[in-house]
């Protein structure tokens, strides 16, 4: 798969989850409906390809708008991932290629990490209650790598 197509397909899963995030917010009362309204739209124009350099910061904007509103990610760890997601995508569109790499790669990482790190939680629920879970849950990830 080429890098490309790698950040192509990356846009359109994110405009998805961004979409029907967005959609779903809507529905409820006491939202900022033209925020989630802009960001419907831009989502479908993100799914859509139609200008990627400028749709992503448009949507990180209002990602950093709504983090103000809700006075940090309403939704816990989806939001942060979302963000750091749109956060790589914006870099990488908007950089040199080697830069765009860079950040594609660091958004690799993060998932990978995340994903172990869940994982390990979910096998002994005393890591994620401990104030060393994040550690632990590290240590454990870069063992299952080096073993």
């Amino acid at each position: 798969m080429t890098f490309e197509t790698a950040l192509r397909l990356t846009e359109i899963l994110l405009g998805w989850a961004i979409l029907q995030a967005s959609l779903e917010h809507l529905s409820l009362p006491h939202m900022p409906r033209m925020l989630f309204a802009l960001r419907a739209t831009l989502a479908v124009i993100l799914i859509l390809g139609l200008n990627s350099a400028f749709t992503l910061p448009l949507l990180l904007l209002i990602s950093i708008l709504l983090l103000h509103h809700f006075q940090g990610p309403y939704n816990g760890g989806a939001d942060k991932m979302g963000f750091l997601i749109l956060t790589c995508l914006t870099l990488a569109r908007l950089t040199p290629p080697a830069w765009a790499e860079l950040a594609l790669a660091y958004l690799a990482a993060q998932l990978i990490l995340s994903y172990f790190i869940s994982g390990q939680q979910a096998r002994c629920p005393q890591i994620a209650s401990s104030s060393a879970g994040f550690a632990c849950a590290v240590v454990y990830c870069f063992r299952v790598f080096l073993l």
